[in-house]
């Protein structure tokens, strides 16, 4: 999934001239704490809440503090994949989108990205969810697939993320069942480590859900 198929048609852009009393009025309204600035259809920046308040500037231009605008965007044609980890690095809300020519084309808010990725990682469709834990050393992809498959399942999405401060892998598997018992014994028998298992689509909504209100939290405080 690419930039450009994520852009929101809803949330305006701010000119130079506008106050920052507007841009925060905005950003109350979208609930987002950072928006585009554009001169004449070029992206010039992005504007945060926190940066106005440390500013003391409400009623004057943004103009006044364009040397505090920060130069976070990405190409029409960025995968949704460097958009999350340039959302994670600097905490951003919302994220410009622009053409090589630095031409403003829209804006990917937060909530949008996060309904993309629940999409590319298949949790609207019905089936089970098995994390298990492995050695760097011993990741197999084809031997997971391999597991799954000669139980009659299928891998509908799977991530693999680092445990921090150890040589541990976490492997996440979207399956298109929910029948896991037969799959989770295959695993145990070559001895991976089961960690969770969520057979109930409802019981991942859920989680996915929990996970999206703990990350809107974290970016309001």
């Amino acid at each position: 999934m690419l930039a450009h198929e994520m852009m929101s048609d809803v949330v305006p852009a701010l000119k130079l001239t506008d106050s920052a009393y507007k841009a925060l009025n905005w950003m109350e309204v979208f609930r987002l704490s950072h928006l585009p600035v554009v001169k004449d259809g070029h992206f010039i920046g992005i504007i945060s809440d926190d940066t106005i308040y440390d500013s003391g500037i409400f009623n004057e231009s943004i103009e006044t503090i364009a040397d505090r605008i920060e130069n976070y965007y990405v190409t029409s044609h960025r995968h949704i994949f460097d958009i999350i980890n340039l959302c994670d690095n600097y905490s951003l809300t919302s994220v410009a989108v622009i053409d090589d020519d630095k031409k403003y084309l829209g804006l990917i808010v937060l909530p949008t990205l996060v309904s993309c990725f629940s999409k590319l990682i298949n949790t609207e469709s019905k089936g089970g969810l098995i994390v298990i834990e492995v050695h760097v050393n011993d990741y197999s992809l084809s031997q997971i697939a391999q597991i799954v498959e000669s139980n009659g399942g299928k891998i509908l999405s799977m991530y693999v993320s680092p445990k921090p401060e150890t040589t541990l892998l976490s492997v996440t598997l979207k399956l298109n069942t929910t029948e896991l018992t037969s799959i989770i014994r295959t695993f145990e028998r070559y001895e991976y480590d089961i960690k969770a298992t969520f057979e109930e689509h409802d019981t991942m909504k859920e989680i996915i859900q929990d996970n999206y209100n703990s990350l809107m939290r974290y970016l309001n405080t």
